[in-house]
């Protein structure tokens, strides 16, 4: 715990990280339990990953959305051409270390975009199927392209897949909860994918934590509680002591 406020404290001091830490602090935590090394590439991924989820909030008509959105498109698409003169976002200039590193698949990129649009046609929180393909483009790519990055982008196990979607449904329907919009029936599905992904985590590669400890907050936010920063973190720290999510 100590070891890692200090880590906390002294300095994942760059832009994606400082991003993360604003603005998605439960993230940030969970990260700052992986390698020192592997770091700057999940901070990219979460950089990345808060750019693209911010564009509906952002504008309110579809061709501002889709304009930006093509922005995104075109810069990951720069990146894996290696067009390095393109490279004028600091997100984009993290990414493309992280892509150049761990070889990581231009598709999910795009699925991820490609799932930000579709927010633009319809709330994707309207039923449980569409909440479901929903969080599967946006946080399982994610998840999954952590996952690849944690073991230094050697392919993922299908359990490990499968685990990396449970999550993701689950801490997309958390995040309803704390804005209070999560009906009963969606909560029940949120707690059977968390029990799901809990029941292979024996098989799990251990490497993988980080990127799955999302899974403890969304615990504690189905359950209705949502403490101070201080006990998330400790909730988080005490489940890697034990080697769990």
């Amino acid at each position: 715990m100590v070891a890692v406020m200090a880590s906390e404290g002294r300095a994942e001091q760059s832009y994606c990280a400082d991003q993360v830490r604003r603005h998605d602090w439960d993230r940030f935590i969970c990260t700052l339990f992986a390698p020192a090394e592997r770091r700057p590439a999940l901070f990219a991924l979460l950089a990345f990953n808060l750019e693209i989820s911010r564009t509906r909030a952002m504008v309110s008509e579809r061709l501002l959305g889709e304009i930006r959105l093509q922005w995104w498109r075109d810069a990951i698409a720069a990146i894996f051409r290696h067009d390095t003169a393109a490279l004028k976002h600091p997100v984009i200039e993290a990414l493309h270390d992280a892509v150049a590193t761990y070889a990581l698949d231009h598709n999910a990129f795009e699925a991820m975009i490609d799932a930000r649009s579709d927010e633009f046609d319809d709330d994707p929180a309207a039923n449980l199927p569409a909440l479901i393909e929903h969080a599967l483009g946006t946080e399982g790519h994610l998840i999954r392209m952590q996952m690849h990055v944690l073991a230094n982008g050697t392919p993922i196990a299908e359990p490990d897949r499968l685990t990396a979607d449970d999550v993701a449904v689950a801490a997309a329907i958390a995040g309803l909860a704390r804005a209070q919009r999560a009906g009963t029936g969606f909560l029940e599905h949120a707690r059977n994918r968390l029990a799901t992904a809990r029941s292979r985590q024996r098989d799990i590669d251990r490497r993988y934590l980080p990127a799955l400890l999302p899974a403890t907050l969304a615990e504690m936010d189905l359950r209705g509680h949502q403490p101070a920063r201080l006990r998330r973190q400790l909730a988080v720290t005490l489940k890697v002591l034990r080697g769990k999510f």
